[in-house]
């Protein structure tokens, strides 16, 4: 983030540490703060009607958690949770609204951030409705995987039940898909972390 159009933000800003699986809002709670994130990763998860946790968006260095409910006043639309030591900067909803009431830049600034926020959820959402379980796995790895000796590598450890929030699956479904991919040699997995053998270019030759 430039410093400079939110220096309003930083100024008032409260430093603030987040342990590893800290929760920092509830779904369903009334949000205290808006928080920027220094250092660290965070997601949003919420719990589906059969009991998966589902995840809505993933934050990390340069990003804002917490925007659009302390601009509405409405309840969190998921639960936050610090997924590693995270350093945070948070300003209280209330002086937030009025930094942005206070500061054109800032506030203009922000609707860029929310909209890319939307388009992520719309995007994903569209993934949901149309494509393969098979294809969200396969380009849900490749975001996160960085190329290393010629290979594309996710280089940190990413249990099943991770990456089924993050592509809205079971469990179950999900383990089924990563031993097919692994069998066919599309994937592998060294020491937890998957390595991608081939990116995924369309989905139109993958099984629906």
């Amino acid at each position: 983030m430039n410093p400079t159009w939110a220096s309003s933000f930083l100024r008032a800003a409260t430093p603030y540490t987040a342990r590893c699986r800290q929760v920092i809002h509830y779904e369903g709670r009334p949000t205290t703060a808006v928080y920027f994130v220094e250092r660290g990763r965070i997601k949003c998860t919420s719990t589906a009607s059969d009991g998966r946790e589902l995840l809505l968006y993933e934050f990390g260095a340069g990003e804002f958690i917490g925007l659009i409910e302390a601009l509405n006043g409405t309840r969190a639309v998921g639960t936050a949770i610090a997924t590693e030591t995270s350093n945070l900067k948070c300003v209280r909803n209330e002086q937030f609204r009025n930094l942005v009431a206070d500061d054109p830049e800032l506030a203009s600034k922000l609707v860029r951030v929310l909209a890319q926020q939307l388009k992520t959820a719309y995007e994903r959402s569209t993934d949901l409705a149309y494509e393969s379980l098979e294809w969200r796995v396969l380009r849900t790895l490749s975001k996160l995987a960085c190329e290393s000796d010629g290979a594309c590598v996710v280089e940190r450890s990413l249990s099943i039940n991770e990456l089924a929030s993050m592509v809205a699956a079971s469990r179950t479904r999900v383990s089924l898909v990563v031993q097919d991919l692994i069998r066919r040699g599309r994937l592998s997995r060294v020491a937890g972390r998957f390595v991608l053998n081939s990116k995924p270019q369309s989905d139109t030759a993958l099984p629906r």
